[in-house]
């Protein structure tokens, strides 16, 4: 197609300025590292680097291809092609070669085009979630990209809302997510591929920075120290936690991704919107999305299950670490919700394996996730935030102390202020002039003002 011609160069050009990008950052660091004898520390860093790239940009590309090309089968042929598929459910029903298709209950203009809009947009805030990732680590301060990961990720409130918040401050984040919006209504099959390639990308780039933590989580070195509410070895937090949280960070991308592109590949497909109507998904179409929903719901659960970890980085209470409410309320909330997307996952990989019930299907897709979504708001941020205004501050004191008291005692452990000397020093005042000239820098180093109350 001519389109397709058109992007043919701006494809070339934009391989051929990371490809040479690529060669003057390699080339120049080899040259360095060659200058300062430490040219082997760097090959194994450049092959564990580009060995995490590939394999990660390999896995990625594969699964998001296999199932648009597996949505381009299924979806509805265009109106104009010889075996139109009309979307009228009683037409569509005179096909013999169509009847073994269940279709469910059609989508009207009304409701499927806010809902495609509102896909178009979830795909484009994916893309600029990573892309931020993906350019602070090429562009930025090395500090801040590696800050950026220990941001929660997608399933988490608080990033939502933070990148609410840059989208409203930089209206270019806006700009670019609307016309990605809008481009892939137009040429779905075209943009959901570019898309994915450029997902792949950024993610293999990312996760490639971190080979220092894919190094060291083959190789821990035990503290012998174990922290009070999971009782899990320190080494467990520096070492294995961080590679987990990368692994999230990947697959949280890789199946929302698929799960919404293929969506919309369905949704779109038939000219649903010049038709005004979508037919409703068939039965093929729905267990292909159920595959992908179990996926997305077991990265959910993942994702759940490691945040009962990171509640010792938590700041909600007086002191840093777990709080009362991180371990009495937060806690077995998530925990609660990491069981019930597990269930949920298993439900629906069930409903595509063995083809279910499409009507089941139908129930565990819209009414399982927003009873799941519900249920994130209600335990997993309110019922913490209730407890923590209600039931702690009033009461801080008596409510905390313990978990002061036990961030006090980690912290002195890991500076091992519990190895100091306490020595009693009796001052007699007997100074003598010969004193002072021999501690003479001492002596300037004496504050003549207290500087708290200026």
């Amino acid at each position: 197609m001519l389109w397709k011609q058109n992007f043919r160069p701006i494809i070339l050009l934009l391989g051929l300025w990371l490809s040479i990008e690529l060669i003057c950052r390699i080339g120049g660091e080899i040259l360095w590292y060659e200058e300062v004898d430490y040219l082997s520390v760097y090959l194994i860093r450049l092959f564990t680097k580009s060995a995490i790239a590939v394999i990660v940009f390999s896995l990625s590309i594969s699964y998001l291809l296999v199932n648009l090309s597996f949505a381009q089968r299924l979806k509805y042929p265009h109106p104009s092609t010889k075996d139109r598929v009309p979307l009228d459910k009683r037409t569509w029903e005179k096909y013999p070669q169509r009847k073994t298709r269940h279709v469910l209950k059609p989508i009207r203009l009304s409701w499927l085009l806010p809902l495609v809009l509102s896909l178009a947009l979830l795909i484009g805030l994916l893309l600029v979630r990573y892309g931020q990732i993906f350019f602070n680590y090429w562009y930025g301060d090395p500090g801040e990209a590696h800050a950026t990961l220990l941001v929660p990720t997608r399933f988490r409130l608080e990033t939502i809302w933070t990148l609410g918040n840059q989208l409203v401050s930089g209206q270019w984040y806006l700009i670019g997510i609307v016309v990605s919006a809008i481009a892939i209504l137009i040429y779905p099959r075209f943009w959901l591929r570019a898309i994915a390639l450029i997902l792949s990308l950024f993610i293999g780039s990312i996760l490639s920075e971190h080979w220092d933590k894919a190094l060291s989580y083959f190789r821990p070195t035990p503290f012998n120290a174990s922290e009070a509410v999971f009782n899990q070895d320190i080494s467990f937090y520096i070492f294995k936690l961080p590679v987990w949280e990368l692994l999230e960070l990947w697959l949280t991308g890789l199946t929302l991704y698929a799960f919404v592109a293929v969506g919309l590949t369905y949704l779109l497909s038939g000219d649903s919107l010049s038709q005004g109507s979508f037919p409703g998904f068939s039965r093929e179409q729905l267990r292909h999305l159920c595959g992908l929903g179990g996926f997305l719901m077991l990265i959910v659960s993942f994702s759940f299950w490691l945040s009962r970890y990171e509640l010792l980085y938590s700041l909600r209470g007086v002191s840093y670490g777990a709080s009362y409410t991180d371990a009495n309320v937060q806690l077995p909330a998530n925990t609660l919700l990491s069981l019930l997307g597990l269930g949920i996952a298993i439900a629906l990989l069930g409903s595509a394996i063995f083809a279910w019930r499409s009507n089941l299907s139908r129930r565990l897709l819209i009414y399982g996730s927003g009873f799941y979504l519900f249920l994130i708001v209600a335990i997993g941020v309110i019922l913490p935030t209730a407890v923590q205004y209600l039931v702690v501050q009033p009461n801080e004191l008596e409510r905390e102390q313990p978990y002061i008291a036990r961030t006090i005692a980690l912290t002195r452990q890991a500076f091992a202020l519990e190895n100091i000397d306490e020595q009693n020093f009796d001052p007699q005042g007997q100074l003598t002039q010969a004193d002072l000239r021999r501690n003479e820098l001492t002596i300037r180093n004496i504050r003549l003002w207290d500087q708290r109350p200026l």
